[in-house]
Order: C-alpha cells, then structure tokens, then sequence
C-alpha cells in the first residue's frame, strides 16, 4: 500500500512539474512580464494590453504556446475572468505557482485557473471557449467590438459539436466545462435564448454521466482515504516532539440526511457505507473506482454546481421550468459540509437545492394559476379572489419578514391596498438577523382598494417574455422533449392542487427558515469595531468576512422575494406578482441593497477594482435585480443604477448594463400607469458613463412610446430583439404593437 502511494504521489508532482512548464512557456510568450511575486494589486484591467485585441486575429491554429497574442488572451483569462466567473469553487484562485515552476499543491488548483486551463491544451473546444470568454471581457472594458471573441465563441462550437458525435468525448469534463463556458458567454452577452440552448446542451451530457453511481461509490472512498490521512498525521510530530494538531475535513460527513430531506422534499437516507441512497438507487456497482476517478467527479461536481446556479437563475429570469429535473437534483451531494467558513461552497450548494426547490415549484405550479385565473374571470370574481391563503398561523421565519407583516399564507397577499408613500434612507436598526430588515419603501402596486381598473396583463410570466424554448440541433442522443412549461392542464382539480401549492409553500418557508438558523456566527455581519458603519440610501451598509458570505445572504433573501412572489394566490405573471408582494418583501430587498452597498464603499469614483471584487460584484447584479424593480424611493434607485453602470464599466459584464436598463423602464412604466412616483436617470450618467456604440442596444421602450399614435409596427432585426428592458415593459398593449422578425 505504502509504494502505490509513494507512485501516486511521484505522479501527481510530474504532472504539476508538467503544467508548470506548460505555465512557463505561455509567460514566455507575453510581451509584457507578468508579475511573479504578487507584489502588485490584480485588477480586472492591469492585465489587459490596450492595444493587443486590435491586431489579434484568432486561428484554430493558434496557441497559447505559439502565439505570444494568444498567450496574451489566455493569461487574462486565467488571472482575471476567469476567477471573475464563481465565488464558490472548490479551490482559491491563485495560478502563481504555475508560473514559477513550483509543484501547485492540490488545494490551490483553482478549477478556473489551474485544472481546466491545464486540460485545454489537450481539447481544443475548451481552449476555443476560454479565449472566447476572456477576449470578450476584454473587448467590453475597453468598448470595443467583441469579433475576435465571436471567432473563438464558433470554433468552439464547431469542436463541441464535433465531440458531441462520440460518447466518450462528451461526457468528458472537459466538453462539458466548455459548454458550460459558452452558456456564461451569453449570459455575458445577455442573450438569455442562447442562453438557454447551451443550458439544455449541458443538461443532455449531465444525464449521461451515471452522477447518482459515482456519489454512492466515491463518498466512500474519500472518506477512508481521509481516514489514513489522520491515521498518518497521527503518528507525525512537531520540532518539539509534540503530536500535530488534527486535521478538520470540511468534505466530511457532508451529508446531513434530515438537513437535505428537509431541503429538499425529497427522502434521502443514507447507505450501508454512508452513502447517499434514495429510493431509486440501484444495487452497488461492482466497478472499482480509483484515484483519478474521485478526480474526475470533484471536477464533475464543481462544474454540476455551477450548472445548478444558472439552471436556477435563468428559471427566475423566463418563469420557466428547471432544465435538469428537479428529482435529479441530489444525485451530486454537496460538495462540503453546511455552515463551514472554511468551504463557504458547501452553504451554497445546500442553497441552491433549496432554491432548485423554490423556482421548480414556482414553475410547476403556473398551470394551476393559469387556470384559476381563468375560473375566477368566468365567475365574475377579481384575480385572486377565488383562492383564500388559510389564516391563522404565525410567521416561521422569525428574523426576516418586513416588520407588522404576516405572511401571505396568514393574511394573503395585498391585492388592492394602496402604497405607503415613498421614505428616506431606513436608520440603523442593527443587523437584520437580530430583529428584522428595516421596512424602507412601499409597493409597486396601485392606490386604492377598488378592482374596477385591473392592471394590464403582461404575456410573461417570468422577468421577461421568451419565446419558448427550442431544442438546439445536433443532439442525436437522448432524443427527448425539453423541460419547458405547458398550459394542458384541464385535468387539475383546482381545489385539491391549491391545498397542495400552499402545503408546499409553506413547506418551502420551514426550510429557508431551517437554513437560516443553522448559519453559525461566522456568516453574521461584522460589527462596528471591525468594519465602521457607511450610511447608504438603505441604511448602513452591512459587511461580511468575505465576499462568499455576503453572496450566501443575497441569495438567500433573493431567494426569499421570489417565493413570496410565488405564493399560490399570486397571480401567474412575476411582474404583476412583485408589485402586489412589494410589502412583504420590502424589507428583504431593503437588506439586499445594504449588502450590496457593502461590497464597496464608492465605485462610482474607483478606476480599477481587484478580481475578487469584480466577483462579487458580478454575483451581486441578478439579485440587485430581483430587488430593484420594487424600489421606490429614488435615492435608493440612483444609487442601484449608479452601481450597476460602475458593474459594468470596471468588469466588462454587460449584463449590469442591461439590468440597469430593465429597472429603469419598470419604473418609468409604473409611473406612467400611476403605479409608482415618477422617474428620472441620476444626471451625471451620461457624462460619467458613456456608452459605447458598440454596446448599445436600441431602447424598445423609447420607440415604443414613438409608435403609440400610429398603427405602423416595429419589426425588430435579429441583432436588435429583445432584451431585459423589454421584458420589464409589462404592458400587453405595447407587446403587441411589436412585430419579431428577421428583416433589418
């Protein structure tokens, strides 16, 4: 036993000796010495040549070994977009080693920055989608045209296809990260179709990977393979002769069987051996899993993870169904235990089951709304009337909910109660986990308690209105229909389908409740002694002890909007839904702008911002987002625009451009229908932030307001359809007057 190790460990240093040459011969290409010793502060832009996309000419040909331009775009890649992309991996980005010659131990090999760029010197798809990536983060914070982008982006899709012909090839990890690389590229680019079409294309291979098999066989062998780790640092001993500490696992025990039941809704116990097990699981496989296989599946699990959070995000953005089905979800356990500062990833894999939760049950049940809907206009009865929450209960979620505000399944959602008029910046009131978020601004939602003048049906049902979902060609295997919504559903018995919504939804609260009240004080907010309170417009601002932390609490309250949102006697349209939940959730999007506010003190006036904050930067803007179209006073919408456009401007993400536009015509539609104050950009923007003609979408809503006095329509080339601006328009009588075609 001892000389296998002894070989595996004499094989892991070749292969790091390997990538380190690897890393030296790509610094030996660049034309500008990199900085070695970290002495010098990385930034989202000190690593990007000015002038180098300018005569860069992509080349399925070319590479990082070969073409010092090349080399160029694959550095910036490793150093800066690529650590821009998650907070939560498995490793701490840090590909110095690399480039030194050192052996890079395993905990520093960064899946961004060290394990995949690695294996895409030997599959060319991947290597394409990382030049991609990095190129058009380059071309966006210098305002450029993104071309050599696009180039690399279509000779990665020409590889990707290519291995998609072979079993073998595509469900390796490799082609799987590249495609899920080309689906960040869009949300990059915010094209949510392509989006989507990537999405699908990731889920096809996940459901060839036997996850579930190699979850049940492998837990196993890490946990006896950390077990010998103890056994032989037991017998070590410090300069003094003294036993060494023992080490902690944050992998171990990660399994908590009642956590992730309640989690999940889902039965999970546990197997003979420890492993996850569920009521499908087959027998044990008679396969032998080695070393390089539990390689394979933690890198299968990162990228799964990463695959699950945008599969969450892009449900909340269309009001679709999950991609991956929901039942499927536990067949890849947490990477790490619940709670752990040490592997804040865990926390957020166990999020992500509770919000795949969330949104698939948000999903599902708008079938039964739709109909519903349609039995209380035959009837004669409002929107809503027809379902009664069931009174009585308290609130199980003691430290969030806006304050005198019972939820709605104790008082039902505010169909028709007027607005509070807008307030100033909330007072300090101390964090919210001890006594509540601060009640800071009213609802969207019209004044009055009439239903006379019900409000114009929007023909969406999530953020923005898609087109449906349309299978991507090329994927012969696993022929089979998407996972997209449908109104069949004649056959619902509305009134044994609504108990079960509201017993879900309720069901769904006790574990957002569950997941709360684990978080230890680590995940609490610092106090004044170390981080001096900043006043913002909503509040003061709360920080964490990383940027992971503070990512966690704007999920979690994101999370928390949405299922409001959500609740069985909302109406089906998520729009009409968050101006008639605005007061319960008030205090939820009130935290996610002090959080926010938190991550820096004034972007508006910074030039440049290090990696791990254009990180989380990005990981704050969807949830700005959710929040932001329910804001109503205007210090606090300034300040949401200002930062989305300083987003923008210092990491490239295009995406914060557009959401800033989306927030801004939500509220200057809502004021023109008198259901919100009026609205007008901050001042400065336009001289602070110009916009580059290369990133400017036509404004929809402008035309639109154009072509209100006349009957002529709007036909919309390819390149200009819609985006999230349009999707925020919610007026069925303007969605109308526009025309989708191909003509220009």
């Amino acid at each position: 036993m001892g000389e296998s190790d002894d070989e595996l460990i004499e094989d892991r240093q070749l292969a790091n000796l390997e990538a380190n040459d690897i890393g030296i011969q790509v610094t030996r290409r660049l034309a500008v010495p990199p900085d070695l010793y970290g002495v010098r502060i990385r930034t989202v832009s000190s690593f990007a040549d000015q002038t180098i996309l300018d005569t860069y000419i992509p080349s399925s040909a070319s590479s990082p070994l070969n073409d010092p331009q090349t080399a160029a775009v694959f550095w910036y890649f490793v150093n800066v977009t690529g650590p821009s992309m998650s907070l939560y991996e498995r490793h701490p980005f840090d590909p110095t080693p690399m480039f030194q010659g050192e052996p890079v131990p395993k905990a520093r090999q960064h899946i961004w920055t060290y394990t995949f760029p690695i294996v895409s010197f030997q599959h060319p798809a991947l290597m394409q989608a990382m030049l991609a990536l990095g190129s058009l983060q380059m071309a966006k914070l210098q305002g450029s045209p993104a071309i050599a982008a696009m180039k690399h982006y279509h000779l990665a899709l020409r590889r990707i296809a290519k291995n998609y012909q072979s079993y073998s090839r595509r469900t390796q990890p490799a082609t799987l990260a590249a495609t899920l690389l080309l689906g960040f590229y869009e949300v990059w680019n915010s094209d949510h179709d392509k989006w989507c079409k990537h999405m699908w294309g990731a889920r096809a291979i996940f459901r060839e990977i036997p996850l579930k098999e190699m979850t049940r066989e492998i837990l196993p062998l890490k946990r006896k393979r950390w077990q010998r780790l103890l056994e032989l640092r037991a017998q070590q001993v410090d300069g003094y002769g003294n036993p060494l500490q023992p080490l902690t696992d944050p992998e171990g025990d990660m399994v908590d069987k009642e956590f992730i039941t309640q989690l999940t809704g889902h039965h999970v116990t546990f197997g003979e051996e420890g492993h996850v097990l569920d009521d499908e699981s087959p027998r044990p496989s008679a396969r032998k899993y080695t070393e390089r296989d539990i390689e394979r599946y933690e890198h299968l699990s990162d990228l799964y993870w990463w695959y699950s959070k945008m599969d969450v995000y892009q449900s909340i953005l269309g009001g679709t169904r999950l991609f991956m089905e929901y039942d499927h979800w536990t067949q890849c356990a947490p990477r790490a235990q619940f709670g752990r500062i040490d592997a804040i990833y865990g926390t957020f894999d166990h999020l992500m089951l509770l919000m795949g939760r969330l949104v698939n049950f948000a999903s599902l049940d708008l079938a039964r709304k739709r109909k519903a809907r349609r039995a209380d206009a035959a009837a004669g009865r409002g929107p809503g009337q027809g379902q009664n929450p069931p009174h009585g209960q308290g609130h199980p979620y003691g430290h969030g909910p806006p304050h005198a505000q019972g939820p709605p399944h104790a008082q039902g959602p505010p169909h028709a109660q007027g607005p509070p008029h807008a307030q100033g910046p909330p007072h300090a009131q101390g964090p919210p986990h001890a006594q509540g978020p601060p009640h800071a601004q009213g609802p969207p939602h019209p004044q009055g308690s009439s239903h006379s003048q019900a409000p114009p049906t929007p023909m969406f049902v999530g953020m923005f209105p898609t087109k449906g979902f349309t299978k991507p060609e090329g994927f012969s295997p696993r022929r089979e229909s998407s996972p997209t919504a449908s109104d069949a559903a004649e056959d619902i018995d509305l009134e044994t389908s609504t108990a079960a919504a509201h017993k879900e939804w309720q069901a769904i609260l006790l574990a957002f409740e569950s997941f709360r009240s684990r978080l230890g004080p680590d995940f609490e907010p610092m106090g004044p002694e170390h981080a001096p309170p900043e006043q913002t417009p909503f509040g003061p601002a709360l920080k964490y002890r990383t940027y992971s932390i503070a990512g966690i609490w704007l999920n979690f309250y994101m999370g928390l909007i949405v299922l409001y949102r959500a609740h069985p006697s909302m109406p089906p349209f998520s729009v009409v839904a968050a101006g008639m939940a605005a007061r319960q959730t008030a205090g939820w999007a009130n935290e996610i702008g002090r959080i926010a506010a938190g991550l820096h003190e004034d972007s508006n006036s910074a030039d440049a911002i290090s990696t791990l904050e254009g990180a989380a930067f990005i990981e704050s803007c969807f949830c700005l987002f959710v929040a932001g179209i329910q804001y109503q006073n205007e210090h606090q919408r300034h300040w949401t625009i200002r930062r989305l456009y300083d987003i923008g401007r210092l990491t490239g993400w295009q995406s914060a451009r557009q959401i800033a536009d989306g927030c801004e015509s939500s509220w200057l539609k809502a004021a023109e229908l008198g259901r919100g104050p009026p609205y007008h950009s901050p001042p400065e923007l336009g001289v602070s932030h110009p916009e580059s003609i290369w990133m400017r979408p036509r404004r929809i809503d402008r035309r639109l307001q154009e072509l209100e006095a006349g009957d002529n329509k709007l036909i919309l080339a390819k390149t200009e359809q819609a985006h999230y601006a349009l999707g925020l328009l919610s007026v069925e009588q303007d969605l109308e007057t526009l025309d989708l075609g191909a003509g220009s």
